[in-house]
């Protein structure tokens, strides 16, 4: 059986270990689970925007701040950059819609690909699957209230274990929590439809679906993984099915420009 071991299974991993520069090429495996890291700080307004379609590009328009617009842009040509080299076409013949609870999914059905978008602060991840949904997040970490915002959202054994842990530790704890929590919300694809306290994951280090009480047959089919991104940040992937590996990538903005070191 194939499990997730967060390493990348090619043979030139760079000096963090987990991450291969560079990007998913096809043949896509089904086996395989491909999450690509990537900046978002692009550094000018128009990087990217002439890959969008139109209703990105009124989408990006409606950001109030200039900085808010070309994180949404850049994030948003780099998918179509990824996506258009796994489907062996250019970034804009890509084509978008979305299923009956508004996530994202390729025209392209015949290719089986599925894919999921986050991003926070400046990095974001595109994590890729054939024929298996997924879901994935990032989160860039602030102080907060950790304990009234988990009382609001978690699931109350999330919140005991939560409470349980040294102050001092309780921050990080939170977000793997978080990230866990949306990339398995974001995998089931039924948006805010689904409550946050409705299931439990595990806080510990290794990643588990605990508990679903608001729809137990999904306890079986999903497997998240956190991973490794830089500190400051916390990121998990969720996936359906268990004999899936993940390929961890991490790439220049739009694949052109050398990754800041």
């Amino acid at each position: 059986m194939l499990v997730p071991t967060l390493r990348a299974h090619v043979s030139d991993r760079d000096d963090n270990g987990d991450w291969t520069p560079g990007m998913p090429s096809p043949p896509l495996s089904h086996a395989d689970v491909h999450i690509v890291l990537f900046p978002i700080d692009a550094g000018h307004d128009d990087a990217g925007l002439e890959w969008l379609d139109d209703d990105e590009r009124a989408r990006a328009a409606r950001f109030i701040r200039s900085e808010d617009a070309r994180r949404f842009v850049a994030a948003h040509a780099m998918v179509r950059v990824v996506l258009g080299r796994c489907l062996d076409v250019a970034p804009t013949a890509v084509r978008f819609t979305v299923d009956t609870y508004g996530k994202p999914v390729l025209c392209e059905a015949e290719s089986g690909i599925r894919f999921n978008l986050s991003h926070s602060g400046d990095r974001a991840l595109l994590a890729i699957a054939t024929r298996r949904e997924i879901g994935v997040d990032i989160e860039r970490e602030r102080d907060i209230e950790v304990l009234d915002l988990a009382t609001r959202f978690f699931a109350p054994g999330e919140c005991r274990s939560l409470s349980a842990l040294p102050v001092d530790h309780r921050l990080s704890a939170f977000y793997r929590c978080w990230t866990r929590k949306e990339s398995f919300i974001k995998a089931c694809g039924h948006g805010l439809s689904f409550p946050l306290n409705g299931f439990e994951v595990g806080l510990a280090d290794e990643s588990e679906l605990v508990a679903c009480p608001a729809a137990p047959s999904e306890l079986q089919r999903w497997t998240m993984a956190s991973l490794p991104v830089e500190k400051g940040y916390a990121a998990a992937v969720t996936v359906e099915g268990r004999e899936w590996r993940p390929i961890l990538w991490k790439s220049a903005p739009f694949g052109i420009r050398a990754w800041p070191r």
